[in-house]
Parts: structure tokens; sequence; C-alpha cells
């Protein structure tokens, strides 16, 4: 079986909401897709997210940077799934964003929560971008 065979539909579907708001440059929609709060960690170290608009604000820079670096498409791989019961799971993604000057690829790790209906990002782990024949090579 594969590694993406155990996403579930609903998993899948957030994961899709998810590149969709940012192939749109919505930074509002990928912060709809954060709980509140929230936190990311980075090579940058962590910051920490107490509002839903505190998460807007680096989404929409994040969208703004993105659609100024000639991001084209945005795609993600569904890496890891462990479902942590019920209510919340630990995912990762390898993202491929077509560039103007290239594609770029990263991993990222989410910690998910369930909110209602809804899967929510608790805690993103992202990692440095890579262009894909640096990556290539080094895999």
């Amino acid at each position: 079986m594969s590694v993406a065979a155990v996403w579930s539909q609903d998993l899948l579907a957030f994961l899709g909401a998810y590149r969709d708001a940012f192939r749109a440059f919505d930074g509002a929609a990928v912060a709809q897709l954060y709980a509140e709060p929230s936190g990311i960690v980075s090579d940058l170290g962590y910051t920490h997210w107490a509002t839903r608009a505190a998460v807007e604000s680096n989404m929409r820079a994040l969208c703004e940077l993105y659609r100024a670096d000639g991001v084209r498409d945005v795609a993600g791989t569904p890496g890891v799934c462990m479902p942590l019961g019920e209510h919340a799971a630990f995912v990762t993604v390898d993202w491929t964003l077509e560039r103007d000057s290239g594609p770029r690829r990263f991993a990222t790790a989410y910690n998910l929560g369930r909110e209602g209906a809804s899967w929510r990002v608790r805690l993103c782990t992202a990692y440095e971008e890579q262009p894909l024949n640096r990556a290539t090579k080094s895999a």
C-alpha cells in the first residue's frame, strides 16, 4: 500500500483546499485553514500566531511574495499520514512551486486538528526550498 493511500478523503480534501488557496494567491483563504492559535516552525525559528488575523497577515504577505517571484502553479504530493485518534493527524506534503525562474520543491509537515467537520493546521513545520535540480541530484 502506498503512503498516500492512508490519507482519508477529508484529509485529501483539506490538502486540495490548501493548495487551491495558494494557487489563487488568497492569503485570507489560507488563513481560514489554520487553527486559532497556531504556529509555524522553520529554519528561522518558531512563530506563534495568537489570532487568525495574525495568520492572515502572514499568509497575505507570503502569497504576494509568491506572486512577485513568478509562481504560476502550486502542486502538493501527499506524503506520510499518521492519524492521531479521530480529531488529530500528522501529515507531510511535498510541495512544488512552478515559477518563471524554474520549479522549486520543499517539504512541509502539519499537525492538524479537527474543528467540527473541518481540519485546521495547528502547527506547520516548513523546510527550506530547494531548486528541483539540486534536490533531485541529492536524492
